[in-house]
């Protein structure tokens, strides 16, 4: 019964990890969608799973991020064209200091997004290292299955700042005026939500790290114990 419940969650992932791909092909407009999709995909526990069906869980976690990924680099590519556009129709303003206006305001725009790419390059960074190491302490026996959770975890957080990144930069490349009330607003909410999935993403990932040594303890001392043979 478990095997087949295990393989039921497997089937699902993987259904659910394809419907966000196809979407992704059908629609570059529609992120949300496949950052939900993937936070479907890795929020399920590979405890009770055989290695063959963590593999089959691994590549579609993989194709989401992959399709998350592909999606958000063509929006911030979009938003990065209509922020040029943007810097272009400055030169036609003829008011010098309506112009240093505009150009400053597309300064702050641009650097705010920057140091949110930064914070977020830094955890992926470290992310990948967690990963690297639950493989590596994974094939010596080291029980990563708790680690794996936190690591996803950090996975799903970071899927979603990108997300709302990409929001954010297409709300500030709308138009060189003033943001309007409304906007303002929005922003200020994309801002504060980015900044809880930082924080919580990075309190996952010091989870994750203490995991893995928790791990390595008890395997070492489980190694390291002496076996009693029972005397018949």
């Amino acid at each position: 019964m478990k095997k087949y419940l295990s393989f039921l969650l497997v089937l699902t992932m993987t259904l659910l990890a394809s419907t966000q791909i196809v979407r992704a092909e059908n629609t570059v407009k529609n992120v949300s969608d496949i950052a939900n999709g993937l936070d479907k995909a890795i929020n399920i526990s590979t405890k009770n799973l055989t290695p063959e069906q963590k593999t089959a869980y691994m590549a579609a976690r993989a194709k989401a991020e992959a399709s998350l990924k592909t999606n958000i680099k063509t929006m911030r590519a979009e938003a990065k064209v209509k922020m040029d556009v943007l810097k272009e129709n400055i030169k036609n303003e003829k008011d010098s200091a309506k112009a240093k206006i505009k150009e400053l305001r597309i300064s702050v725009r641009e650097n705010a997004v920057k140091k949110f790419d930064i914070v977020v390059k830094r955890i992926s960074d470290l992310d990948d290292k967690v990963k690297a190491q639950i493989t590596k302490l994974g094939a010596k026996g080291v029980d990563v299955t708790n680690a794996t959770s936190l690591e996803a975890t950090v996975g799903l957080k970071l899927a979603d700042i990108k997300v709302k990144i990409t929001d954010a930069t297409t709300l500030l490349s709308t138009s060189i005026n003033e943001l309007t009330p409304d906007q303002k607003t929005a922003l200020k909410t994309l801002t504060k939500d980015i900044q809880t999935l930082l924080n919580d993403a990075h309190t996952a990932l010091n989870s994750a790290v203490k995991s893995l040594k928790d791990a390595t303890k008890t395997k070492m001392e489980t190694d390291t114990t002496p076996k009693t043979e029972t005397t018949q």
